[in-house]
């Protein structure tokens, strides 16, 4: 395999932190955060990022290939996906740990802007819930699980066992509506139906740092001690120990 493109900003990449977004609905832009509370969107079409929001984001470097944005806080969650119904471009979800962000990166402005006060260690954003069509950004933090929609209404609180440290969405039933699958430092994942009712609970061996949907009803997971594996509903198919982190 050969790279499409590279560079090196000279600063540490926060691990997990790290997402791909259409925010012009057309062309995908690598977004990561860094350990210095900085987010970077690759841009290789123009540059947008031009005025600050709630959380000041001001570009200071631009380039025809990314912008820097500074978000003054440390950031603990990143995600990006379609969560306005009525757009046809990805919106950028940024955590911290006291906020949720939702930022129009092709509009330059706040969607909306809440105090989560379980902090937000991990982020997915996708369908869910008893209004399976509106698409919602669920947040875990501190043992919750809350989901706003794209006017930033509550549509979701739940409680899990631990701090959140993964969460995807993914049909792992086969009854044609996403289950919330969330990982946690307390070594287990949890599948949660589209009513919120905890359908399984799997315990690993260490912090689940790593969750991926992979269509069938089969979802990936890293362990923080290296291991992968896959599992389809409660049931673990394979795993393997591997020498690096995950």
């Amino acid at each position: 395999m050969l790279p499409i493109f590279s560079f090196n900003i000279h600063q540490r990449i926060h691990p997990n932190l790290v997402t791909m977004g259409c925010y012009d609905g057309k062309t995908p832009s690598l977004t990561f955060a860094t350990l210095g509370g900085k987010v970077y969107v690759h841009n290789v079409v123009g540059d947008k990022l031009t005025q600050s929001s709630t959380l000041n984001l001001k570009p200071e470097v631009r380039s025809s290939d990314f912008n820097i944005l500074n978000i003054n806080q440390t950031i603990t969650a990143l995600k990006a996906g379609r969560l306005d119904e009525n757009k046809d471009y990805d919106i950028l979800c940024i955590g911290s740990p006291t906020n949720l962000l939702c930022y129009d990166v092709e509009n330059n402005k706040d969607l909306f802007y809440k105090e989560v006060s379980e902090g937000v260690t991990a982020l997915t954003i996708g369908n869910y819930g008893s209004s399976s069509c509106q698409p919602l950004v669920v947040t875990g933090g501190n043992c919750a699980i809350e989901g706003f929609n794209s006017r930033g209404e509550d549509a979701l609180w739940a409680v899990t066992g631990d701090v959140v440290s993964s969460m995807i969405l993914n049909d792992s039933t086969g009854d044609g509506r996403n289950d919330l699958i969330v990982g946690s430092e307390d070594f287990n994942i949890r599948i949660f139906d589209s009513d919120e009712t905890l359908l399984y609970e799997m315990t690993e061996t260490d912090n689940v740092t790593a969750l991926c949907a992979m269509g069938g009803g089969k979802y990936g997971y890293g362990l923080a001690n290296g291991t992968v594996g896959v599992y389809q509903g409660a049931n673990r198919i394979w795993r393997i120990k591997s020498k690096n982190n995950v």
